[in-house]
């Protein structure tokens, strides 16, 4: 088989609208369609994995006909269908009628699911506390864990999302990141997201501070929960 009849079977097992199998596999009517249904189980359990809550959400039926609508306009690209998934949504939110939940929820499971393949943060500095006392804050950058970010969330997913995280309460924010070998995630205030925003922004922990000057008494907060958490992990020289 050439590369261009492989790569026509590829875009025919996945739906692809208007995509045909070479011409000398069109009578093996039965075969082919047992490729197709292989593609279609096949990314209704890789994207299950990744996006567990939108599938119970949702419902395992309607997921999984999500799957393959999905697939047929977003089909793998690489061999690693565990990397398969992120463009899922923006692909629900350009649905006619979709609610909110289902987009928000899918990216947040992508970003928690993208921590798995985040290199290694390096261990928190004991001494980060000492440092901040004794440098001046126009010489320091704070170091944060990886892949974190804030994600502005319907209330309606609290109950779901309190299931695993670091502590519970809810809101609409809730911040994500990489907390040893597994994703961590944790309700936020919104009190003190520019506080945040500022510190993961601005190059100096002085212009953070510039940038929020009458938001210094949250500052502290933000910086005793993510020690806490474990998402705050040091300080380095700007």
């Amino acid at each position: 088989m050439t590369a261009d009849e492989q790569a026509a079977l590829v875009a025919w097992i996945w739906g692809q609208p208007g995509a045909l199998p070479p011409h000398g596999m069109q009578a093996s009517e039965r075969g082919l369609n047992a490729y197709r249904e292989h593609a279609k189980a096949l990314a209704v359990r890789a994207l299950a994995a990744v996006f567990p809550r939108l599938q119970t959400w949702m419902g395992e039926g309607d997921f999984a006909g999500l799957a393959w609508a999905f697939a047929r306009t977003h089909p793998p690209r690489a061999g690693d269908v565990n990397r398969w998934g992120g463009e899922l949504p923006a692909f629900l939110g350009g649905l006619p009628g979709m609610d909110e939940e289902p987009p928000a929820l899918a990216a947040f499971e992508w970003a928690l699911h993208c921590m798995a393949f985040a290199a290694d943060d390096g261990p928190a500095d004991e001494a980060l506390w000492q440092q901040l006392q004794l440098t001046d804050p126009g010489h320091l950058r704070l170091r944060f864990a990886t892949g974190i970010a804030l994600h502005h969330l319907p209330v309606s997913l609290d109950a779901m999302l309190s299931a695993g995280a670091e502590e519970t309460g809810g809101g609409p924010l809730w911040l994500v990141w990489r907390s040893g070998w597994r994703p961590a995630w944790t309700p936020f205030a919104e009190a003190q997201q520019n506080v945040l925003a500022a510190l993961l922004c601005e190059p100096t922990l002085a212009a953070a501070l510039q940038a929020q000057p009458a938001e210094a008494p949250l500052l502290t907060a933000v910086l005793q929960q993510g020690w806490r958490q474990g998402w705050l992990l040091g300080a380095q020289r700007a």
